[in-house]
Parts: structure tokens; C-alpha cells; sequence
């Protein structure tokens, strides 16, 4: 080893007497080298060295490194002597940088963080389910026809009443008018009845006096109170109806002809077709020149105010539901929002397949924020009390996968280190959580936006 180096010069081979040249003195008596090299060095043995780098040609010179003489050309000495030297040097600023920085005294974050609350709360059963409008109205013309006015289209608020389409009404029209008439007739039937009745009253009047008087035959006078009698029951038929096995052919015929009238104003009425229900338009089946065919739904109408959640309960749980109890919904698609509702349907039997019993919540919904088909996670707040932990809501952060964690301060080291949790029902500002802390945990709940795992901070708390 050269004094003053921690790398090793030479691992030689060794040999006794042997002896090496010194600068300064004569030949000593030693241990030979056999083919050592380092770093372009030769060493250099009874005056002769032992083995150069270069041939015989070049001019080696006499350089001491420590106590030893060694040969080699001027130019590759320097160069490997500055290598040599270089290499501990490089080596020991290197482990100089290894070393730990002194400890320096940073700036703490100011936090504010408390304990998490206990609060007691209802046990909830939980259940997915369906968004359904409150009313479903499918809007179809009685009559066909050709369609000449569309009033709305989909999306558009509708009133109860309000049209929504027609048909062209010429031949409906014409079928009332000939109604109209048929009822005409069926009461002139009676005005002539009426005539006839009198004539024949009249004329009966008139034979009968000749026939007190002896001056008209029994026969003929028989003939006369024949149609007299017979006029007299026509009018009373048509206008009372007959007791007799011809009872009320008159005025059923009248009735009939009425009726008859209706019913054709019926089909031009039909021909305009008006909204069943106040809602929205929620799909709209016909366009402009359109056939529309009786019975077919042109449109169907929803009613989204309230809304109601349908969903299956099984049955270890559906012993605890009651109509009326309060819910809450919450609709994954609108990021989690939270709705608030009532029990108004529980149900009597199982569904065959799923063997879970049908539950409806409705809902208000005056912004029609919730939308029919959307997907919905209830929770039905039950009698039964058991204990919870909650925070604010803002404590609660997700990481970039979208976990929800907090930050839990420790007073003894004065970090705060991020903790997984699962969050229950919304309470007012607080959110119940499930899973992860304890009742003695101090939580972050200003600044933890800004926290990263295991920061050192500073608690605004007095005593944390």
C-alpha cells in the first residue's frame, strides 16, 4: 500500500533475494516481483526492470512514489500517477457526499385537526334499485288519420289537457253531421205522429156524432175509432214510449239516433290529442304527414315530481322496513349526490327469481334533477340505534386511484400520516365513517389538501 492511499498498489507474486533500487542509496536486499503491473508502472530489479510497458526505445526515467523507484516513460507516468492519485480522490469526496446533511429547521404547516365524533344513528338497510317517474302516461289517438299538427317534442313540459297533436278531422266531421240529421228525423217522426193522432182525433169526433145519431153503420164507425185509436197510440209511443210488446221503439229510436250523434262528435273531438298527465315529454313516436293508427302511443308522458326508487330488499331485512320511514338516495351518476325521501310501498311477496320483496321511496324532485332510469343506492334508516364515528366532509380526500383517506395526526411526532376509511350516510356537514378510525384519532380537518405522508405540522388544537 502507498502511505497516505486506501487503494492497494500491487498484489504481486514474491520471490526471495531479490533487490530493489532506491533514489538515494544503493541496491537492498528484498523480494522480487515477477510481471507486476499497475497503472502502466514497472518496477525496476538489479538495476534492471523487471517488466516495461514500452520497448527499449524509449528513455525511461527514475520517478519515486513512496519509498520505491520505479520506470517508466516521462509522459505515460504522469498520466497514470495523475490517475492514481485521482481515483482516492473522486472515491473520497464521493463518500463526503454520503454523508447526512446537517438537520435544518423548516417552516411546520399549521393544521387544525380534532377527534372524531360519536353519534348515534339508526341501523340503514341498504339496497340498489331504479329511478322511476312517479306517473307514465302513454298518449295514443282513439281514431286514425292523417297527422297535420305536432304541438311538442321531447324534453318539452306538458300540462294535463295541453295538445299534443291532431289529425285531420274532414271526415269524422262529415259522419257527425249525417248523425246530426238521422236525430232530426227521429223527432220529426213524432212532430207527424202528433199530426196524425189529431187528424185522426178530429175525424173520430165527427163519426161518432153520426153514429149516436143512427146515421152511420156500425162497420164504418167501427173503421174510424180503428185508426183513431191507432193514430192515438203512435203519438203515445212516440212520445212516452209504449206498454206494449212495442214498448219504446219510438224513443229508442230517438235515443239511438242521439247517441249516434255523440259518438261521431266523439271521433272529431278524437282527432285533437290532448296530454293525459302534467309532466315531460319523454319520447315521441309520430312526425308531421305521419298515418297514425288508433290505439299505437304517440308519446309518452312522465312525471318526474316526485320521482319514486324501486328496489328489492331481501328477506332477512324486510322484516325491518315500515311504510313512511325515511331514506336517503344517493345516485352514483350525479357524483354522489344525496336525496333525501319516505318508505311508501313495501311488499307483500317475493319475487320468484330473486326472492327479494318489492320497496318504492319516492322522492321530490322540483329541479327533475333525478331522471327515470337512473341507477340509485338507498338507505333505509330503520328503529333500531347503534353507535357511529363521523367527521366533516371536507376532512375526507381521495388519492389519484380515487381511494378515500384522511390524514391522522400524532401528537407525539408531530406528523400526520394518511389513513385509508369508508364513509357511511351523509349526516348535515358530518359523513359517518364505516371503517378506519378510532374514537381516539385526531383527524386533519383544515389544510389537508396541502399534506403529503408523514409531513412534520404544527396543530392549531390547545391540547392535541
Amino acid at each position: 500500500m502507498i502511505p497516505g492511499l486506501s487503494v492497494p498498489i500491487l498484489s504481486p507474486a514474491i520471490a526471495p533475494n531479490a533487490s530493489f533500487v532506491r533514489k538515494d542509496s544503493g541496491t537492498y536486499p528484498g523480494r522480487s516481483f515477477y510481471g507486476c503491473r499497475i497503472l502502466g508502472l514497472s518496477w525496476v530489479r538489479n538495476n534492471r526492470p523487471v517488466r516495461t510497458l514500452k520497448s527499449s526505445r524509449h528513455r525511461p526515467d527514475i520517478l519515486q512514489v513512496g519509498a520505491w523507484t520505479m520506470q517508466r516513460d516521462a509522459e505515460v507516468c504522469k498520466r497514470n500517477l495523475f490517475i492514481l492519485f485521482l481515483i482516492p480522490t473522486i472515491g473520497l469526496l464521493g463518500s463526503c457526499s454520503r454523508q447526512p446533511a446537517p438537520p435544518t429547521s423548516p417552516d411546520l404547516m399549521s393544521v387544525r385537526v380534532r377527534k372524531v365524533h360519536k353519534i348515534n344513528r339508526p341501523i340503514a338497510v341498504s339496497a340498489s334499485g331504479t329511478v322511476e317517474a312517479a306517473d307514465t302516461a302513454k298518449a295514443a289517438f282513439q281514431v286514425s288519420g292523417k297527422v297535420i299538427r305536432v304541438g311538442v317534442q321531447e324534453g318539452e313540459p306538458v300540462r294535463v289537457g295541453q295538445e299534443l297533436a291532431a289529425l285531420d278531422p274532414v271526415d269524422y266531421q262529415h259522419g257527425a253531421d249525417a248523425a246530426s240529421d238521422q236525430r232530426a228525423m227521429a223527432v220529426s217522426n213524432l212532430e207527424q205522429a202528433r199530426v196524425a193522432y189529431v187528424q185522426a182525433e178530429d175525424e173520430y169526433q165527427r163519426m161518432k156524432k153520426l153514429y149516436d145519431r143512427k146515421s152511420l153503420a156500425p162497420n164504418d164507425f167501427k173503421k174510424f175509432e180503428a185508426a183513431y185509436l191507432a193514430a192515438r197510440e203512435r203519438y203515445r209511443v212516440e212520445a212516452e214510449g209504449a206498454r206494449g210488446p212495442d214498448q219504446g221503439i219510438a224513443q229508442a229510436a230517438l235515443k239511438q239516433a242521439e247517441a249516434q250523434e255523440k259518438v261521431a262528435r266523439k271521433r272529431v273531438a278524437d282527432t285533437r290529442l290532448l296530454s293525459p298527465i302534467s309532466g315531460i315529454v319523454a319520447r315521441k313516436f309520430i312526425e308531421l304527414g305521419d298515418t297514425a293508427a288508433a290505439g299505437n302511443p304517440a308519446f309518452v308522458i312522465m312525471n318526474l315530481n316526485p320521482v319514486k326508487v324501486r328496489f328489492g330488499v331481501p328477506e332477512a331485512d324486510i322484516g325491518r322496513i315500515r311504510i313512511g320511514q325515511s331514506a336517503t338516495i344517493q345516485i352514483p351518476a350525479l357524483e354522489g349526490a344525496n336525496f333525501s325521501g319516505k318508505v311508501t310501498l313495501v311488499g307483500v311477496a317475493a319475487e320468484p327469481s330473486s326472492r327479494t320483496f318489492t320497496v318504492e321511496i319516492k322522492v321530490p324532485n322540483p329541479q327533475t334533477t333525478l331522471r327515470a332510469g337512473m341507477i340509485a343506492e338507498a338507505q333505509i334508516q330503520t328503529d333500531k340505534m347503534i353507535n357511529s364515528l363521523s367527521l366533516p366532509g371536507e376532512a375526507v380526500v381521495r388519492d389519484p386511484q380515487g381511494v378515500t383517506l384522511v390524514y391522522v395526526y400524532y401528537p407525539d411526532q408531530k406528523r400526520v400520516h394518511s389513513r385509508r376509511v369508508d364513509t357511511g350516510s351523509v349526516y348535515g356537514q358530518e359523513v359517518e365513517i364505516l371503517k378506519g378510525l378510532g374514537e381516539q384519532d385526531w383527524v386533519v380537518v383544515a389544510g389537508q389538501q396541502r399534506l403529503t405522508e408523514g409531513m412534520m405540522v404544527t396543530s392549531l388544537e390547545d391540547q392535541p
